[in-house]
């Protein structure tokens, strides 16, 4: 899986999955919105999970 190259990438995919929610609430796995947002929500879940590694590391390496 490829990581967003920029915050802006990463505030976009933010965005759509809030507007793929607001457009279709009864969204279906395995339809093409259904894995888009489910592609959208495993990259950005990984974002996280690694700003939120390197927030406690850099959290340790301060103490």
């Amino acid at each position: 899986m490829q990581p967003f190259p920029d915050e802006e990438s990463y505030r976009r995919a933010l965005a759509r999955v809030d507007e793929l929610f607001e457009a279709h609430p009864d969204i279906e796995p395995g339809t093409p919105l259904g894995d888009e947002l489910e592609a959208l929500i495993d990259r950005i879940t990984e974002h996280q999970a690694k700003l939120f590694a390197a927030s406690l590391t850099s959290e340790s390496s301060d103490s």
